[in-house]
């Protein structure tokens, strides 16, 4: 017997017996379903949930600072993760999902915004070129984006190759003339880092909260390019433009929280710490990153 969705109660059947002389009974059965069977629908999000609202209102000024953002516009990736993570948004919410059924093993995909910290005291990958040291430092957290996709092999473990983009830190730096002496604004100075990051997954599927939240830690190895750039004010004692680059790889860790949407969809943030210096030009940079998530999953479902 299998009740209809959503029902609750009291139902009845008929029980039909025949034996081998093909003489029959038959007899009215009356059945309880109890509330605790009865698949729970909840919608993917509505005008009450604040979390809906936050994660929209959060793409919403991202998009917005994108549209207005002129030279300073968003990175590639950063553009992607927006766009599909507010196509995401907007199906997750839609679509209703059956409680205690959401997908925590198998295949999934992710895009996202990230917010990076890019600190250095002396960017040697820009100034190494001229006869100058740095008056000055530089610091910027720049927003970008990431894309990526891994595969839980068990709800516990799994492996991810995540590709991301820190976006153009910007900052005012001043140069001193090894030569002269002399400072010289320097008018501006950017530096971005992008690259590919492997990690292995480990996560707690379940919270004791609430089913629809885990947390999770990755370790792993990665590989970035850092890229730089700087426009002086036009001093004779320098050049007017120049640019440099640097990769280098080393470890990666992160710990993140997810929370899910619906049955396939779930947002994932997470902060993440990489250990390459770049010929010590900048600092160890960390980042936060906020995601949208596919999963395909592998069939399998809660017990």
């Amino acid at each position: 017997y299998t009740p209809n969705s959503g029902f609750a109660g009291q139902d009845a059947c008929t029980l039909t017996l025949t034996d081998a002389n093909g003489d029959s009974d038959t007899a009215l059965i009356s059945i309880t379903v109890p509330d605790e069977v009865v698949a729970e629908i909840d919608g993917g999000g509505s005008a009450q949930d604040p979390w809906s609202l936050a994660l929209l209102g959060v793409l919403a000024v991202l998009l917005r600072r994108r549209n207005s953002a002129g030279p300073r516009a968003l990175p590639f990736a950063a553009n992607a993760g927006l766009r599909l993570s507010a196509i995401g948004l907007a199906v997750a919410f839609a679509a209703p999902v059956v409680a205690d059924d959401w997908i925590r093993d198998g295949v999934y995909m992710g895009a996202g915004v990230i917010g990076t910290a890019l600190k250095s005291d002396d960017p040697s990958a820009v100034t190494r070129q001229l006869d100058a040291s740095l008056a000055g430092n530089f610091e910027d957290f720049p927003v970008g984006g990431q894309l990526y996709a891994g595969w839980m092999w068990s709800s516990e473990s799994g492996i991810e190759l995540r590709y991301a983009d820190s976006g153009d830190g910007d900052s005012g730096i001043r140069l001193r003339s090894t030569v002269t002496g002399d400072i010289t604004d320097i008018g501006d100075i950017e530096a971005s880092i992008k690259g590919y990051t492997v990690y292995l997954v480990r996560q707690i599927p379940d919270l004791p909260l609430s089913d629809r939240w885990s947390i999770y830690g990755k370790a792993g190895w990665t590989f970035q390019d850092l890229d730089t750039s700087f426009r002086s004010s036009g001093s004779p004692d320098f050049p007017p433009a120049g640019s440099a680059s640097e990769n280098t790889n080393g470890a990666a860790i992160a710990l993140g929280v997810r929370w899910r949407l619906a049955r396939r969809f779930a947002v994932a943030g997470e902060a993440e710490t990489l250990w390459v210096n770049f010929d010590d030009a900048f600092d160890e940079p960390w980042r936060i990153g906020l995601s949208i998530e596919y999963w395909f999953g592998s069939g399998k479902t809660a017990d």
